[in-house]
């Protein structure tokens, strides 16, 4: 249970040179110092502050303005604290900026994870490049940073619960102390007579991943979150023409590889970008947006998916970019005056989800292409391409962006349903956040083709706020020329973060290729329940790359990215334990020690990166203890059963 902190108003600040620009100090002692500066930008200028005052002991405190706006903190139980603004006499004002600045001690803050921080070598911004800025939208990323010391533990979790409005986070260096900045950017067009704002300020000493669920399932809370149905076949291994097709593909594309697919145990065929489209997706004068099979290239979309349904028993997912329409389009003429119109600017691609002429027009075409072509789902794409501000003369029937791309959402998920009551609806990283997940089941990284590195990390980082949804990995894509072991990294990575998903032109991949990858989707199969259902969770000695753990009802599993670790702790007495090695081959023999396995005698059987077992060795666990020296292969699996 995550104790709650006490705020208390300690100082005033008088108004800044800005107009409008007011600001209070608030204390909050959390047994090591941590100060909070609460300030907020409005029109009219709000003027200097009085004296703040509790409301009621316990209860939440208040500053009010010579011109009569009021500020109200009040606790929304642990770590959340309600921000509201509102003006004496109801009249409606303008809000420009919510602005807290957070300061904690800088001493043992090493790292800082957020949504945005380049998964190149760590899913952590480290020192010295801790000083960063970032704004996100309810269609990009999560307003929350996580600073951590050198074991990954909480030091401080600074953000903003509310999902739908435009934030920006900033952290950096001040002196002795590490200085977080949240601002909430307000609709300068919006008058309002109240404006609100939860903010979240968590000190926990728990790991990162603890940390960053406890937020997401506090923000589930405040906008009342429930899961969507995940139909059961949504968990089978998935192929995806996305790399190396990119738009370049057709019905025979298609269908060859959908045949190969399934021999290797695949049930799910995403058709990817281009199945709609003659040009090129990039063109701005493309023919996207009509959702119909493209002319030439699928003369008879139905009958193809019904090939793919009937023939191969596949789920068949059908590519989106919702918002976007082409100029080339059939019926860009008749939704060109719904798009987005930058301030003085020109439109762009993207329909506007303010507009309900443009929502109709999106949730329709997209219902008709499940409808009539019998998908089973749709891959959501480019949703992070539009932006908070419109000023096209097209009625917006809600003022909020916010609330625009909710019904959106929300009218996609519907018609979806609808048309098939055993649809997904899936999107990607960056927009696979806490907003979308209220009318979504599936969540995926992001392009990472040819690095399971990448892949890894985001699933790790999208798994931490990502509960209620099914996660997965980007499709895995290799080169021609890589290395067996190298493949085995790259499945075994997918299969950890989800139903595997590969991608590439099956027709060029060699036989013995695809009976690798067979072995791994067979491996995943005869194990899916537990490595889809089981507490998933980054263990290790290196908390920026970490190793991955899976604890199911029979069998648990570890992943190993580096040698770095030497203990695995298995939380429940299970029987069975499943070791992938990912480690390099220069890193040799591994020497690790196992504990909370039932005691007893286990049979080691050593499988290759083909998934074919190699040879056996005895160990035993006593007193919940087992030692494992051994040089299993790389891109191989150690599986450890009790005899």
């Amino acid at each position: 249970m995550r104790v709650p902190f006490c705020l208390t108003i300690a100082a005033i600040v008088t108004a800044a040179a800005t107009p409008g620009h007011t600001g209070a100090f608030v204390s909050v002692p959390t047994g090591a110092s941590l100060d909070v500066r609460m300030r907020l930008e409005c029109e009219p200028p709000a003027g200097d502050w009085t004296t703040p005052a509790a409301i009621r002991a316990g209860e939440g405190w208040q500053a009010v303005t010579e011109r009569g706006f009021r500020m109200t903190l009040t606790p929304q139980g642990a770590q959340a604290w309600r921000v509201n603004v509102s003006r004496d006499g109801g009249s409606a004002f303008r809000l420009l900026k919510i602005e807290a600045e957070v300061r904690a001690p800088l001493e043992g803050i090493t790292a800082v994870w957020d949504t945005q921080a380049p998964p190149a070598h760590s899913i952590f911004r480290r020192t010295p490049e801790i000083d960063f800025s970032i704004v996100t939208r309810p269609n990009l990323g999560i307003p929350l940073l996580v600073a951590v010391d050198h074991y990954g533990n909480n030091r401080l979790a600074a953000g903003w619960l509310d999902q739908g409005c435009v934030s920006e986070v900033a952290g950096r260096r001040d002196g002795l102390n590490y200085l977080v900045t949240l601002r909430v950017l307000g609709d300068a067009k919006l008058m309002k007579t109240e404006h609100a704002a939860h903010m979240y300020l968590d000190r926990e000493r728990s790991g990162w991943f603890d940390t960053v669920r406890a937020y997401a399932s506090r923000a589930g809370e405040l906008s009342g979150y429930k899961p969507n149905p995940i139909p059961d076949g949504a968990r089978k291994p998935l192929y995806s023409t996305r790399y190396p097709f990119s738009d370049a593909i057709d019905e025979k594309t298609v269908t060859q590889n959908a045949a190969l697919a399934a021999e290797m145990g695949v049930r799910q065929f995403v058709i990817d970008v281009g199945w709609s489209t003659t040009r090129s997706w990039a063109d701005k004068s493309g023919d996207y947006g009509d959702y119909t099979g493209a002319p030439g290239k699928f003369p008879n979309l139905r009958q193809t998916i019904d090939e793919l349904k009937k023939k191969h028993g596949m789920r068949v997912i059908l590519w989106a970019a919702p918002t976007w329409i082409g100029e080339g389009s059939r019926a860009f003429d008749k939704v060109r005056d719904y798009r987005v119109k930058w301030p003085g600017g020109d439109y762009d691609r993207n329909l506007c989800p303010r507009s309900p002429e443009a929502r109709e027009f999106i949730a329709g075409s997209l219902e008709r292409a499940i409808r009539d072509y019998g998908a089973d789902g749709l891959w959501m794409d480019f949703v992070d391409t539009f932006y908070d501000t419109c000023d096209a003369p097209h009625t917006h029937d809600v003022p909020e962006f916010h609330r625009g791309l909710e019904l959106l959402e929300a009218e996609i998920w519907k018609r979806a349903r609808r048309a098939n009551p055993e649809a997904t609806v899936e999107y990607r990283i960056p927009f696979a956040n806490i907003f979308t997940k209220q009318h979504a089941n599936v969540y995926e990284t992001t392009y990472s083709p040819d690095d399971f590195h990448a892949n890894r990390l985001l699933g790790v980082s999208l798994r931490a706020y990502s509960d209620g949804v099914l996660t997965k990995s980007d499709p895995v894509y290799w080169l021609g020329d890589a290395h067996h072991e190298q493949v085995g990294r790259h499945m075994m990575t997918s299969l950890f973060l989800g139903p595997p998903a590969i991608s590439g032109d099956l027709r060029r991949m060699s036989k013995e290729r695809r009976e690798q990858v067979a072995g791994w989707l067979k491996y995943y199969n005869d194990n899916r329940d537990d490595l889809t259902g089981g507490d998933f969770a980054p263990f290790g000695e290196s908390f920026h790359n970490p190793d991955l753990r899976i604890v199911g009802k029979k069998r648990a599993f570890v992943y190993l990215a580096t040698k770095q670790s030497r203990a695995i702790e298995i939380p429940k007495q299970l029987s069975e334990l499943h070791i992938h090695n990912s480690n390099p081959p220069e890193n040799g023999q591994l020497r690790l020690e196992v504990h909370g396995l039932a005691d007893g005698a286990y049979r080691g059987i050593y499988y290759n990166c083909f998934m074919k077992s190699d040879r056996q060795e005895d160990f035993e666990c006593r007193d919940g203890r087992m030692v494992v020296n051994t040089d299993m292969p790389t891109g191989g699996v150690l599986v450890l059963r009790k005899q």
